[in-house]
């Protein structure tokens, strides 16, 4: 499977893989950006690095130290996001995120989860992701 269809098998919410060779690398590169996003000392560098990072971002993110994602491909941001300090995203499934969205300090969006039953993680079960979406949209 190539990147893309991982990810889709991973939003079905199955157990997948996830010490996979792809998945680990796209996971380093997602370290890396983040070690570079939280030491970047201007908010528009860290936008920059930002944008560079996940999967779309609308117009002005605002993304304060120490933020942390997993992959960063699946995150999808509208305009004028703002994540306060220690924002955590753990994005096995896609994370989307409405315009003019504000995150206070250490606000954790998980999709994915271990297995709860220890003798299914000792026979090889893996973790599962499920989508989060949130915003506000005047209706």
């Amino acid at each position: 499977m190539n990147l893309a269809e991982k990810y889709a098998y991973m939003a079905t919410g199955k157990p997948y893989d996830d010490l996979d060779p792809i998945l680990i690398d796209r996971r380093n590169r997602a370290t890396e950006l983040t070690n570079a996003l939280n030491a970047a000392p201007k908010a528009e560098q860290r936008a920059r690095l930002f944008q560079e990072l996940i999967g779309s971002a609308g117009s002005a993110p605002d993304v304060n130290p120490n933020f942390r994602c997993e992959f960063g491909d699946n995150i999808h941001v509208g305009d004028h996001f703002y994540a306060n300090y220690d924002c955590v995203m753990l994005d096995g499934a896609p994370i989307t995120i409405g315009d003019n969205v504000l995150f206070g300090p250490k606000v954790g969006l998980y999709t994915s989860n271990h297995l709860f039953d220890a003798t299914e993680r000792q026979l090889g079960g893996s973790p599962s992701a499920w989508v989060v979406v949130a915003g506000w949209r005047p209706t």
